[in-house]
């Protein structure tokens, strides 16, 4: 998927889950404030909207260069964990 302006964060999210990382690194919530576009996402988090592209793009370039094998589900189900669902308990 190519993302428009229209996307939302978390239809980005769940195509390629790298960009998670950006959007966190920028305080973009790709979970619970999902549904909002990068641009409304960058409005609220009160983040520059180019230099989320310029680095999602970037890190999507710097990972497809590491073997796609590698990443494993695990990988995955740890970022979360100990990124997300911890902000989650801390804050409920």
């Amino acid at each position: 998927m190519t993302a428009t302006p229209q996307s939302t964060i978390r239809e980005i999210v769940a195509t390629d889950y790298r960009t998670a990382a950006v959007f966190a690194r920028y305080g973009l919530d790709f979970c619970c404030h999902g549904c909002r576009t990068i641009e409304q996402g960058c409005r609220d988090a009160r983040a520059d909207v180019t230099a989320v592209h310029s680095s999602a793009s970037a890190e999507k370039r710097s990972v497809a260069r590491r073997d796609q094998g590698a990443v494993e589900c695990a990988e995955l189900v740890v970022f979360v964990s100990l990124t997300h669902e911890r902000t989650v308990y801390f804050t409920s």
